[in-house]
């Protein structure tokens, strides 16, 4: 499997994470995220505030310099980006 295929999937099994706010976060490695205490913190403050979690955007480092698949970049390791916010609910 190519690197950035690799990293899509790892990508997309985080990103189910954080959205079902799944308690397996914490136990990931970095090759999903790189502090998942961290994402476990922003996961349980947004819970205590009643805040909505949404994905904003999300890249790699692949995309951002538009480079091949076959690259030297994708064989040294390819670096993930989510930005996540954590919005109030509307009161009814």
């Amino acid at each position: 499997m190519r690197e950035f295929d690799l990293t899509a999937r790892k990508d997309e099994e985080t990103l189910a994470a954080v959205m079902s706010r799944d308690p397996a976060l914490a136990d990931m490695g970095d090759d999903h995220l790189d502090s998942p205490r961290c994402m476990c913190t922003f996961i349980a403050l947004s819970d205590r505030l009643g805040a909505e979690i949404k994905l904003l955007d999300r890249s790699n480092s692949m995309l951002m310099s538009e480079m091949v698949n076959d690259s030297r970049i994708a064989a040294e390791g390819i670096t993930s980006y989510f930005i996540f916010s954590a919005e109030k609910k509307a009161d009814p």
